[in-house]
């Protein structure tokens, strides 16, 4: 099995926020919905999403490893129906949501870019 990318830093993205910033709140996150990140400077854009599965609270880089296509079915929704795995959207491949391994598709075995987050009490931070 590969290794897992490193993870990136908010201060890696173009136009997100500074390190400390409210991204969300953990009730956000409740019954697998999933908050988007959306930054944009001058040309370059980022899109991420934060999910939360068995009280563990990840951000990753909304890129599949395959075609780099966005996973999310619709907005906010990159679960697949049983709720257990991240799903993309294009040739639904698998991914463990704790840490972003795919375990089925055509990227089996790759990894979904972890992006670096703070979680304190209910608020999900920049990391």
């Amino acid at each position: 099995m590969a290794m897992a990318p490193y993870p990136i830093a908010f201060c890696e993205i173009p136009g997100a926020p500074s390190f400390g910033t409210i991204l969300c709140y953990r009730h956000d996150l409740v019954g697998n919905n999933c908050v988007e990140l959306n930054y944009r400077l001058e040309d370059k854009i980022f899109n991420g999403f934060i999910c939360e599965h068995n009280g563990l609270v990840r951000a990753y880089e909304n890129s599949c490893p395959h075609t780099g296509s966005p996973l999310n079915i619709s907005v906010g929704q990159f679960f697949s129906n049983d709720g257990d795995t991240l799903q993309c959207r294009t040739h639904d491949a698998r991914f463990n949501p704790k840490n972003g391994h795919c375990t089925r598709g055509p990227c089996q075995d790759a990894w979904l870019r972890q992006i670096k987050i703070v979680v304190d009490g209910d608020k999900v931070l920049a990391g």
